[in-house]
This record gives C-alpha cells, sequence and structure tokens, in this order.
C-alpha cells in the first residue's frame, strides 16, 4: 500500500493547539505523563507536544521511563522530533501489549505506565490513541517520521526503534505495515497491502501469529462490485457483492507467508475509501473475534 509521509511539520491538531478530546497540560509544569496500556494484543500510541521552558532547552529531550513501571512482555518505545519554525517537540510513544487475539480482545485492567518529561520542557498537549491494532477511532494526529528513536521497555523486537514507533503510528492511521514487522512485533492480525488504485487492484495478504485461518474476506465502499479474482495455486476468490472471501483451498494460509490477488472492480477504489477485512478459521462459520480497517492512498 502507498502512502504519503507527512512533515513533522505539524497542523494544529497535533501541534501547538490541542486536538478535540485531548488533554492539555499548563507550560512550565514538567514531570511524569500516565500512558495507558492497551488491552492484551494491542497497541496505543500517545503523542505529546512539547514545549521548551527554558531558552537553553534547545536539543531535543529525552523519554524515559518512571522506574519499572512497564510490566512484564510490555515493549515502549519513543520518538521525539522537533517542529519548525515553532521551537516545539512531537513526542510519540509506542506501547506494544502482545497476546493471544484468538481469544478475543479483552480489556486491560485499569493501569498505565510512567513516561517522563526531562526538565525543561512541559506538555502543552496531548493525544492517545488506543487499541489501534484492529478497527479503532482514527486518531487526529498526522504520521511523523524522523527525530530521535529509542527503546524504553521490553525485550529487543529485531527492529529499530524508528520503526517500531514509525509502524504504531501506521496501525493508529489504519495503514499497512509489513508483514515480517508483525511477527518480530509479536502482533496477531492481518497484513494487507494495496497496489495502485485502479480497477484492476493487485491486493496480498499475510498472517502474523494467526494460525488455521483458511478465509480472508475483504469488503470495499458500497457501490464498488468485486468481478472476479486470480491468485496463487490453491487459492480462490469467491466474489460477495462489494465484497470479497479469498481461501485457501487446501487447508489453511500459512503464517509469515504472503499471497497475491488480482482483484477486477466495477470501479477503481478513490484515494480515502475504506476497506474492512476479517479472517476465519473455518469458512466463516467462525470468524476470529476482531474487523481490521485500513485507509486506500
Amino acid at each position: 500500500m502507498q502512502f504519503r509521509v507527512l512533515s513533522v511539520a505539524c497542523l494544529a491538531a497535533s501541534c501547538g493547539l490541542a486536538a478535540a478530546g485531548a488533554t492539555s497540560a499548563a507550560p512550565g509544569v514538567a514531570g511524569l505523563v500516565a500512558v495507558s496500556l492497551p488491552a492484551v494484543g494491542d497497541v496505543t500510541v500517545e503523542r505529546l507536544v512539547l514545549q521548551p521552558t527554558v531558552s537553553s532547552s534547545r536539543k531535543a529531550p529525552r523519554l524515559a521511563l518512571a522506574g519499572k513501571s512497564a510490566p512484564a512482555g510490555v515493549l515502549v518505545a519513543s520518538s521525539v522530533a522537533p517542529t519548525r519554525p515553532s521551537g516545539r517537540f512531537l513526542a510519540t510513544v509506542a506501547v506494544f501489549r502482545p497476546g493471544d487475539a484468538t481469544q478475543g480482545v479483552r480489556p486491560a485492567r485499569a493501569a498505565t505506565i510512567g513516561v517522563r518529561i526531562p526538565a525543561g520542557f512541559a506538555v502543552v498537549s496531548r493525544q492517545a490513541a488506543p487499541n489501534v491494532l484492529h478497527q479503532n477511532a482514527p486518531p487526529r494526529f498526522a504520521l511523523v517520521s524522523g527525530g530521535t528513536a529509542s527503546l524504553l521497555a521490553g525485550d529487543d523486537p529485531k527492529l529499530p526503534a524508528a520503526t517500531v514507533v514509525r509502524d504504531a503510528q501506521l496501525l493508529a492511521l489504519d495503514r499497512s505495515v509489513p508483514l515480517t514487522d508483525l511477527g518480530l512485533l509479536r502482533l496477531e492480525a492481518v497484513a494487507v497491502t494495496f497496489g495502485p488504485l485502479g480497477t484492476s487492484l493487485k491486493v496480498s495478504i499475510g498472517l502474523a501469529g494467526l494460525g488455521q485461518v483458511n478465509a480472508v474476506e475483504l469488503k470495499f465502499r458500497p457501490g464498488t462490485r468485486v468481478v472476479r479474482t486470480t491468485g496463487p495455486e490453491a487459492t480462490d476468490g469467491l466474489p460477495m457483492g462489494s465484497g470479497v472471501q479469498l481461501i485457501a483451498s487446501r487447508g489453511f494460509f500459512q503464517d509469515g507467508e504472503t499471497y497475491a490477488f488480482t482483484l477486477e472492480l466495477s470501479q477503481a477504489p478513490k484515494k480515502g475509501d475504506v476497506v474492512l477485512v476479517r479472517a476465519s478459521t473455518h469458512y466463516f462459520e467462525s470468524s476470529l473475534p476482531f474487523t481490521e480497517r485500513f485507509v486506500l492512498g
């Protein structure tokens, strides 16, 4: 799937002004930020806007955990990037809590981790995007690349810290994440990537951490009809109005393997269209208890 990398020069919704639903903190108050843990098997992303409180605080601040506030098995990464010309910094905290999605998304107990903001900086706005792995409410912050990234807690995921934070943001924004990354981050999901938008649409699917899945359903916006499909050997495509079920006809889709299909559509999808994705362990007689949401373009 192709997406546009947004500049770190942010919009009012993610810089200076607090977004609707965000929490503001008065300048001059540095210290601790409580970031909520996601549900088991999910990911939470927190975006902070940091303001230097003294003229000497021009260097990007480094975030840290307060003590041993992250539970065992939880991965926490952060990145900090400057904004121009405001002199502020955008900090992104990504919290991964791997689990078994085949048992359903279970709510976590009310729990937080403490992220320490260094002296010389204040939090002027913040926004949380909780539980973003599957279908989630879109956040109002934008994708931020660059800056300084670091792992704050958890085992080494064998990915650069900047990639970990970027993947978390892409999940929050309903964008595709590489199948390999999902596996290394121990997440359980269906990875879907889309080729250039047109009536002949290339789609690749892959499973991360999911066993015995033999059918994956994609559903396009109303008015779009899936006419026919082509795919790899031992797979079938079953068009169903605005959707299609992609089926492993001789068993199951293999974890970590990519399957490439071509869908012929009655009309080309538009940038910003949403595709909903479901998976099943028995041809939709027993669906997995989550729906994923992907934004095209």
